[in-house]
């Protein structure tokens, strides 16, 4: 069962499936092996939250698309993929497309919600309806089961919109209006049953932005504000109790060191919360002393049950020597194990087990000047060694590609050029119309 998650920089962050196949270029890289017990620091907070499992598979009612759907007054034109499809199953899957349409003669341009229900041969609109064709936020939500849906929508005066819906999205139904008074920096959606979720409404400041978490138990119909959370960054529910909560903080916090012992040098943004969101405890992490540096940014938050992952960037003061590290957890963040990744820096994180995954890296070019490279890379063994994956699309040229890994063989990839898919592991891949 997968679980959509999206960040800031909309980067999709799951576990799905079980893969068993892997690249052919090794790429060496030994463990670092540190293991040790975390410390833990409170700073309270409020909220609350429920499990992850939903087998409804209902099917929309909507029309195929051959074009986008028109909204009032407006002539709906071309539209492109923005993402790779997410996949539920071999044949039933979500995306969303960019179009570019009039509206009384001017062009705008916004995003539409698709669904396929063949395996990707055709895709239909599943709405919803907006009251503006820019309203619908491209990374704001996601596809909980092929029934159950949420995605944001931007509403005026810097209000937050839950469209929502039960039917696979032949019937949407608008949210209570999500009020904020932080800047419109975003909002991430965590589904964690059929009822309740959470969501962060981030500040658009670039230090130290504020982040204000809400809840719904109702399905999405109306939202609980709770107070602040103690970092700007990226939620992962694993129940309705707990969840964990990672990013980063550019300045230190002026408490930090009464309340941590911390000055912010080498500290990890980090923390879980056990009781729904009202108190947050900060995880220490153990540094290697090869890794130790002024700033650490903590992301990519993926925990299922007592199994968790982040990667944490450590990053000096001075000059260019990042690093990056991947911690694992297999107690529930009592303790962690930390294992070098593919030097670079990491773009997307998607686990299909414990022990298979898959990371995208901006390989440096060979020279100060060269340009960074995206380069694929997955696991076998949790993140111990990494393999280079040999990928290559039909008429890819230089565009950058995405890629969401739906079993061991099916893949999907989208660039500039257009969707591709593969059946077997990357061996060959066919454009989708």
């Amino acid at each position: 069962m997968r679980k959509q998650q999206f960040s800031t920089a909309g980067l999709a962050l799951t576990m799905i499936g079980i893969f068993t196949g892997c690249g052919t270029t090794n790429v060496t890289l030994s463990t670092q092996g540190t293991t040790t017990t975390s410390s833990i620091n409170v700073a309270n907070q409020t909220s609350q939250s429920v499990p992850k499992k939903a087998k409804n598979k209902s099917t929309p009612s909507a029309n195929t698309i051959s074009s986008v759907e028109s909204q009032k007054s407006s002539s709906a034109g071309q539209f492109v993929f923005t993402k790779p499809p997410h996949m539920w199953n071999g044949t039933q899957g979500w995306t969303t497309a960019s179009v570019l349409a009039l509206n009384n003669g001017s062009k705008m341009f916004g995003i539409r919600l698709l669904t396929t229900h063949d395996g990707g041969n055709t895709w239909s609109n599943a709405g919803p309806k907006l009251k503006s064709l820019n309203g619908l936020q491209d990374e704001d939500g996601s596809f909980y089961s092929p029934s159950l849906g949420w995605f944001v929508e931007l509403a005026p005066d810097h209000e937050f919109i839950i469209q929502r819906t039960t039917d696979g999205g032949a019937l949407w139904k608008s949210s209570t209006p999500i009020p904020t008074h932080l800047g419109d920096g975003g909002m991430q959606i965590d589904r964690v049953s059929q009822d309740v979720g959470y969501a962060v409404v981030r500040d658009a400041g670039m230090t130290n932005p504020s982040s204000e978490l809400y809840q719904t138990v109702d399905g999405g119909a109306s939202w609980k504000p709770l107070r602040n959370l103690p970092i700007s960054g990226t939620i992962d529910f694993v129940s309705k109790e707990n969840g964990w909560l990672a990013g980063t903080n550019n300045t230190p916090d002026p408490l930090l060191k009464a309340n941590t012992g911390h000055t912010g040098m080498g500290y990890t943004w980090l923390y879980q919360t056990t009781d729904g969101g009202q108190s947050w405890k900060h995880i220490e992490l153990p540094i290697p002393k090869s890794l130790t540096s002024d700033h650490t940014s903590v992301s990519y938050p993926i925990f299922r049950g007592t199994w968790g992952i982040v990667t944490v960037t450590f990053s000096p003061a001075k000059g260019d020597n990042r690093a990056e590290a991947l911690y694992v957890t297999n107690d529930g963040g009592k303790s962690w194990t930390s294992y070098k990744i593919p030097t670079g820096t990491v773009a997307d994180v998607q686990f299909l087990s414990p022990s298979s995954g898959f990371l995208k890296s901006y390989v440096p070019g060979k020279t100060p000047s060269s340009p960074e490279t995206p380069e694929w890379f997955c696991t076998q063994n949790g993140g111990r060694t990494w393999t280079r994956l040999n990928i290559s699309l039909p008429n890819q040229g230089t565009t950058d590609t995405s890629i969401e890994f739906s079993t061991n063989t099916n893949w999907w990839a989208e660039n500039q050029t257009g969707l591709f898919k593969t059946t077997n592991g990357g061996k060959s891949w066919v454009q989708v119309p």
